[in-house]
């Protein structure tokens, strides 16, 4: 049997097909030598009848150039009716090249699908071992967010801190929160051009923020929006599929990269910065925020002046982005 897997996650369709057939052997098609080793052992295989059963999956499919794709649906077409090799295809997306097989879509909850995220998170404890409970599984998604690597990374620190019952308080202690914060909500306000939400945010998180990480975290908000307008191709509209890609090209947390790019999460409603800004405001602003940090450097910080000042980074790019 052949039966190509649809979705972008990998490592949820590897951990899918795991739960069933413990004895998987990954074969990376996009590494040149371990293509070449299961070419040579499926052309063997066609060979000889009654052979050992084997289970594969051969991950990156799509990464395959056209003469390679060709050759190996080749040799998927000749052994899909085999009763003794199970063969799962993992590709990111349906095209006619694979039309005539097996084919299955495995995808990740949609990013505000909260109790699809506990059932998932649940289920990654459940691999190693470890039942928590409901009121754990929702701060964990809260605190990370729809992102299925980051949450396998602050469950295995959670497991290292705790040997036992894992607690709300464990994971208040132990996992960062990537998730949008009040200071996020302000730099973000401040990109979208919009001052007067700005002013009304601006004395309560300057005041509660300190003046190193306000700076820092201003600089890094337009760095990141550059590197994102420097990189991706100018739309309307996103897909989460979109953000997902982007997100692993240019190693950008999803949650933030949806801010930027105007994909809505549950109540919360950005602006895509990219139908906002071009080079030139981009640099203006890059400018305005080096003077900032310059001139807090030169003289007693006031909060105050602070807001007085983001207020004027977000009345500008409301004149400039119109």
């Amino acid at each position: 049997m052949v039966r190509f897997l649809i979705g972008e996650n990998t490592d949820v369709k590897i951990d899918e097909v795991t739960e069933k057939y413990e004895n998987l052997r990954v074969v990376d098609l996009s590494n040149d030598s371990e293509y070449t080793e299961l070419v040579d052992e499926l052309s063997n295989l066609t060979l000889f009848e009654g052979f050992e059963m084997k289970i594969l999956f051969l991950k990156n499919f799509d990464s395959l150039k056209k003469e390679k794709r060709k050759e190996l649906l080749e040799m998927l077409k000749a052994l899909k009716d085999e009763d003794n090799l199970l063969l799962f295809v993992d590709s990111g997306k349906r095209s006619k090249e694979i039309e005539g097989f097996d084919s299955e879509e495995i995808t990740l909850p949609k990013p505000w699908k909260k109790k699809e995220w506990m059932k998932l998170i649940e289920k990654v404890f459940a691999e190693k071992g470890r039942k928590v409970k409901k009121d754990v599984l929702e701060l964990l998604y809260i605190l990370v967010g729809p992102d299925l690597e980051l949450l396998k990374s602050e469950i295995e620190k959670l497991l290292l801190f705790s040997e036992g019952e894992i607690t709300v308080e464990d994971v208040k202690e132990v996992v960062h929160k990537h998730t949008f914060s009040k200071l996020d909500d302000l730099l973000f306000f401040v990109s979208e051009g919009e001052p007067r939400k700005v002013a009304e945010i601006g004395s309560e998180v300057v005041m509660n923020t300190p003046i190193q990480l306000l700076l820092y975290s201003l600089r890094e908000h337009f760095i990141t929006l550059f590197r994102i307008l420097a990189k991706v191709e100018r739309k309307q509209r996103y897909s989460w599929v979109d953000i997902s890609r982007i997100s692993k090209e240019l190693s950008i947390p999803l949650l933030r990269l949806a801010g930027f790019l105007g994909f809505p999460l549950g109540d919360r409603k950005t602006k895509n910065h990219l139908l906002i800004y071009d080079s030139s405001i981009l640099c203006d602003i890059l400018m305005k925020v080096m003077k900032i940090q310059r001139e807090f450097r030169t003289i007693e910080y006031e909060p105050r002046i602070m807001v007085t000042r983001l207020v004027e980074i977000a009345e500008y790019i409301e004149e400039r982005g119109r």
